[in-house]
């Protein structure tokens, strides 16, 4: 297999067709997003919960993109590395990777891992993230039992921001802005995280 595998240049309009983007403000938050249909995603993170709509959130404050859930199948089991050229505000942001539910049969959602990646203030920087530090989430938080990544049946990736990190603390409401560039699978024999 080759030692890597290209999976989006966020600088085409064929790949970032293939993103969708969500807020609380579906849920009755007041987070928002905005989109020049360039690969920057940007906006306002707030923890208020709009009163006039019907509320069906607890917490507030988050924000992200996720590849369609028909885009196709991804097989990452040749690779360790996931890697991405950003640019960030300085604030950490989640990368998510999704499988079909083969976990718990019981919930219908697909199942999610997630990674955080603290980013460098206004600076383009390759993130370098080990598959094996992915984390199994369920709505963001991570889950007291692990278990491995079905990697040759990738449904969907994503990345999130949010007011408040995956344990809990809060890293603030207010503007966010992150540039992607792109991102790919990577093979390697000695990985070690650079950041």
């Amino acid at each position: 297999p080759p030692s890597q595998q290209h999976l989006f240049s966020l600088t085409t309009e064929k790949e970032l067709a293939a993103w969708e983007h969500y807020s609380d403000k579906s849920f009755g938050g007041s987070s928002n997003f905005l989109t020049d249909f360039s690969a920057v995603f940007w906006g306002d993170l707030s923890l208020e919960l709009d009163q006039d709509k019907v509320v069906r959130i607890k917490k507030s404050g988050f924000a992200g993109l996720n590849t369609k859930r028909d885009y196709g199948i991804f097989d990452l089991a040749p690779f360790d590395v996931i890697e991405m050229r950003l640019k960030g505000d300085g604030r950490a942001y989640m990368t998510s990777l999704r499988t079909e539910n083969w976990v718990d049969r019981a919930i219908a959602d697909d199942n999610s891992w997630h990674h955080v990646i603290h980013t460098s203030n206004d600076e383009w920087k390759i993130y370098k993230l080990a598959i094996k530090d992915y984390k199994r989430t369920w709505h963001g938080r991570v889950l007291e039992e692990q278990c491995e990544i079905n990697l040759s049946r990738i449904v969907g990736m994503g990345i999130h921001v949010t007011a408040r990190t995956t344990a809990g603390e809060i890293q603030g409401p207010g503007p966010y802005r992150l540039e992607l560039d792109w991102m790919r699978a990577v093979r390697t024999k000695d990985f070690h995280r650079d950041f």
